[in-house]
């Protein structure tokens, strides 16, 4: 639908006025970025190159990849370590040996020196979220060592993103993203957490903790099966962050 770009700023002024809403909180992967996507392209490369290594079809390895990422992330989260496990789980299970794709994990690794697309439509919602003049921070889970640790800003910078953020919490990858990280990063907004409204795409990573901390919450449809599970009823589950700025005048 056509928005009337000024009537629906002041509408949205006036919403947040009515719900008492100060401040908000975004996820950034698969919320506001294409990285489930972004990291199919990089796996793709990886099993590619395998493919030609090991002359095993393309499909199979790929499956591999994929279950041993899963796996990956469990123990490691998103270290950028749980690349290199993965492949070594993946080298396995192929041929019994997990040294046998060493030489490809930088083939994976390329990612975090580039950023996933920005999901389309992103940029004029957020324009009008900044022509409210409400507080704006990004929550993300993302690599905190060097060299990987500058991933982050490298997704934001290459969006154009980084202009609507006055905070940015990056969460331990060491461990999942909740229920610290989401009031961590209210409370650099020095906004109340009952005062928050969050988008996120993870139910246990984003919305579970957001709404444990009395945040209102809107979600957009996972597009990786760790983001899955079970939200209390009435949630609004958008098939993109696009529809926001309509459910919010809605609440």
């Amino acid at each position: 639908m056509p928005w009337e770009r000024e009537p629906l700023v002041g509408q949205l002024e006036r919403k947040f006025d009515s719900l008492g809403i100060s401040g908000l909180l975004f996820d950034l992967d698969d919320t506001l970025l294409e990285t489930t996507a972004y990291m199919k392209e990089r796996k793709l490369a990886l099993a590619i190159w395998a493919v030609g290594k090991l002359g095993l079809p393309l499909d199979l390895v790929m499956d591999e990849l994929d279950e041993a990422a899963h796996e990956a992330y469990d123990v490691l989260h998103v270290s950028a370590e749980r690349w290199v496990l993965a492949v070594q789980l993946t080298a396995i299970k192929l041929t019994g040996d997990s040294y046998a794709l060493n030489e490809g994990i930088g083939l994976i690794q390329e990612l975090f020196f580039d950023s996933p697309e920005i999901i389309s439509g992103i940029h004029p919602v957020m324009n009008l979220f900044e022509q409210t003049g409400i507080k704006m921070a990004v929550v993300t889970h993302a690599p905190s060592t060097l060299p990987w640790s500058d991933w982050t800003w490298i997704k934001l910078q290459k969006t154009g993103l980084d202009r609507y953020f006055s905070q940015v919490w990056i969460a331990d990858e060491s461990k999942p993203k909740g229920i610290e990280d989401w009031r961590g990063a209210a409370d650099l907004l020095q906004v109340p957490c009952e005062n928050i409204l969050g988008f996120g795409d993870n139910v246990n990573a984003d919305g579970l903790p957001m709404l444990s901390l009395s945040m209102r919450v809107i979600m957009v449809e996972p597009k990786w099966r760790k983001s899955n599970g079970d939200l209390p009823a009435g949630i609004p589950v958008l098939a993109s962050l696009v529809d926001a700025p309509e459910t919010i005048l809605a609440l």
